[in-house]
């Protein structure tokens, strides 16, 4: 089975690459999807997060409120790395079952999972292959723009991902320009051969 990492900066296109490689046949998996089950209310993880920063973090529907719990950890590096030390090992252990399941049914399967802090977490030592989606600065603060309403300050805090080598890790890399969906998804399907292959 290849098991392939798929990540990048905010409003990149991760989600559209993922589509695509969902439609060429690969079975793939949303980290932030991943996390947001792992936080359900009876989950370990929820009950952690609610001792650790109390139940005003916790919603009229009981479930974890977000707003509050990031106004938080926005500022606060300590209880970000607290709030990552709980829900991470949750979210790994989930996609680790994941994957298994997966090998066992079919063992030539390629698995994708979609993650935004891969890098910065060193979980994508886990995978055979690291696919990098990236675009100009530009277009991210447009597409965050057209999706947030953010104004224009946030241009300096968007910032590029490299091409460094990861461990030895066959890195890829995407470029999500203003190119039209069609062409990056023909481009997509010369890369997703190229890695096939490699």
């Amino acid at each position: 089975m290849l098991k392939v990492g798929l990540t990048g900066g905010i409003a990149t296109g991760k989600s559209f690459v993922l589509s695509v490689l969902r439609e060429l046949g690969c079975e793939v998996m949303d980290a932030d999807q991943t996390a947001r089950e792992v936080v359900e209310p009876g989950q370990p993880a929820f009950e952690e997060i609610v001792a650790h920063f109390g139940r005003e973090v916790v919603g009229e529907d009981s479930k974890l409120n977000r707003g509050k719990l990031g106004a938080i950890i926005f500022n606060n590096p300590a209880e970000r790395e607290k709030l990552n030390a709980i829900v991470h090992p949750r979210v790994f252990e989930a996609q680790a079952r994941w994957m298994a399941e997966i090998e066992l049914r079919n063992p030539q399967a390629i698995v994708v999972i979609d993650a935004a802090l891969m890098i910065e977490t060193g979980s994508y030592r886990r995978f055979d292959k690291v696919v990098v989606v990236h675009c100009e600065p530009e277009i991210q603060l447009q597409r965050l723009i057209e999706r947030k309403s953010l104004n224009s300050p946030i241009l300096p805090s968007i910032r590029r991902w490299g091409l460094t080598t990861l461990d030895g890790k066959s890195n890829r890399c995407t470029h999500n320009s203003a190119k039209s969906r069609s062409e990056f998804k023909l481009e997509l399907g010369n890369l997703w051969s190229t890695i096939y292959s490699s």
